[in-house]
């Protein structure tokens, strides 16, 4: 996907105003969706982190609703239901930063030797459930400890994997900690949200 650093930081913008909107109990604003990507559909999945500390993550592989609508229900979801962590709260809010990842393709391969850890996400289902995931997830490992990672989620015995399905993850992250963000509620919360790397 090719996305340049104004849809990225549109992205995010969605995501930060979505979650302030919540806390303040105010509706979500609507965006003007003048780029046919931002009409698209496409699974997303999100990472909150408050000063590098994990503070929520979730998400879906496919939608029916387009990018923007689907990023704006996925922040709610894992900013205020995921039940592994307290809910964020408004305090927090200019701590908060996100770590979008866009869902592109998802291809059943033969071979783990079909996945790069470096760049593609895996699934791995058998008969009972499935596991996901992606290189950030344990980034620095070598291609072996990251599929064993995966089958170990899975609840997959390493040693008897003939009956797993194995797909390939296609996918962009955007990490707001690399982009310089000024979010839309900033005029309403009269401070600054900001980070320059």
């Amino acid at each position: 996907m090719n996305l340049n650093l104004e849809d990225k930081k549109f992205f995010i913008k969605i995501a930060k105003d979505a979650l302030w909107s919540k806390l303040v109990n105010e509706n979500f604003e609507s965006y003007y969706k003048d780029k046919e990507i931002y009409r698209k559909k496409f699974g997303i999945f999100i990472k909150v982190f408050n000063q590098n500390i994990l503070r929520g993550y979730g998400g879906i592989l496919k939608s029916d609703e387009d990018i923007v609508n689907t990023i704006q229900k996925i922040t709610e979801k894992v900013c205020f239901k995921d039940y592994r962590f307290m809910p964020i709260s408004k305090e927090e809010y200019n701590d908060i930063k996100f770590k979008i990842i866009i869902i592109e393709e998802i291809v059943k391969v033969n071979s783990f030797d079909e996945i790069n850890k470096d760049k593609d996400g895996i699934i791995i289902r058998n008969k009972i459930q499935e596991s996901i995931l992606f290189p950030f997830d344990i980034p620095d490992i070598y291609q072996e400890e990251f599929i064993k990672e995966a089958l170990l989620k899975a609840d997959v015995d390493t040693n008897n994997i003939s009956e797993v399905e194995i797909f390939k993850i296609a996918n962009t992250v955007i990490d707001e900690e690399k982009l310089y963000i000024t979010p839309l509620s900033n005029t309403n919360n009269n401070s600054q949200n900001t980070e320059n790397i």
